[in-house]
């Protein structure tokens, strides 16, 4: 019975699914919107879906990433416009500041609730 359900895939399905990767995906959606965009150029994302033959859940996984480093900044509802990666230093230190600060205010506010 599972014999007949169960199929070898073929090496053209599997190329297609390494091809649509998130890495690979993100490489190209930066080669396509980030190198050859100026900062503050605007990015919509159904045509970047589109343009990549992706879905648009796949394009906002790839924004997300982009936003939390601050190569992208979300301006409205599918439209995103690139920073530039003068922005990634800024946005990486700033975020490992408040990484320390939340670990040493973690530490100090467990002392104080334990004291009061």
């Amino acid at each position: 019975k599972m014999e007949g359900m169960m199929h070898m895939v073929p090496a053209q399905d599997v190329y297609s699914r390494k091809e649509k990767s998130l890495s690979n995906l993100c490489e190209n959606f930066l080669q396509i919107f980030g190198a050859a965009s100026a900062p503050h150029d605007h990015i919509n994302l159904d045509a970047a879906a589109e343009r990549l033959l992706v879905e648009r859940r796949r394009i906002y996984d790839i924004v997300n990433v982009l936003e939390s480093v601050g190569l992208v900044e979300r301006r409205a509802k599918n439209l995103y416009v690139y920073r530039g990666p003068e922005n990634v230093t800024a946005t990486v230190e700033a975020l490992a500041a408040e990484a320390a600060a939340e670990e040493a205010g973690g530490a100090g506010a467990g002392g104080a609730a334990g004291a009061a």
